[in-house]
């Protein structure tokens, strides 16, 4: 199943999320055209970098949030792993699988913004012979099966593109443990 939720995430719990990466340039780390802010620094596990009180926890009831409404439509899910994610100008993903942990079960992309040109999420539907691309918009989440479905991000044109991406397994011990994180 592909879940498409439109105005999941509010708008300006989405322009705080995008505040946080923007003013945390020590916690970004670069992969291809993309810059990522990590849930392991988000959250202070295996380094002594993290967010301040506050922003860590708009990222945690943000992710709790996310993790709690994908568990009404999927079997119950735990967080794994996540990451605010700033694509650039030209950045884009080609199709591909979320196979990098063998325990990822779902995966959810919540867009942050809008005002960029390009940038649509893909997925590519083999069973069904079908392709769909969602248009990004600012709140809308949408969460499918990583592993079963190929999905990539058509290029950003114009302007920049903010994403909350979220992996969750049904393995709890992989899954993020906040109580053991340094802020509660």
């Amino acid at each position: 199943m592909i879940l498409i939720i439109p105005d999941l995430i509010p708008k300006i719990l989405c322009e705080e999320l995008i505040r946080i990466h923007s003013t945390n340039p020590d916690l970004i780390s670069e992969y291809n055209d993309t810059r990522v802010l990590d849930m392991n620094l988000l959250f202070g596990i295996e380094t002594d970098r993290c967010l301040d009180e506050d922003a860590h926890k708009t990222v945690r009831k943000c992710s709790m949030y996310l993790e709690k409404t994908l568990s009404k439509y999927f079997t119950p899910k735990f967080i794994e792993y996540v990451q605010i994610v700033k694509w650039l100008p030209g950045g884009s993903m080609d199709l591909h699988t979320d196979d990098a942990r063998e325990t990822t079960d779902l995966v959810s992309i919540t867009n942050l913004n809008d005002d960029f040109k390009g940038g649509a999420h893909y997925i590519d539907d083999l069973s069904k012979n079908e392709k769909l691309d969602i248009l990004p918009k600012v709140g809308k989440t949408v969460a499918f099966d990583g592993k079963k479905y190929k999905h990539g991000v058509r290029e950003v044109t114009r302007g920049t593109r903010y994403t909350l991406a979220i992996w969750y397994t049904n393995d709890l011990e992989v899954a993020v443990d906040y109580e053991s994180s340094n802020y509660n």
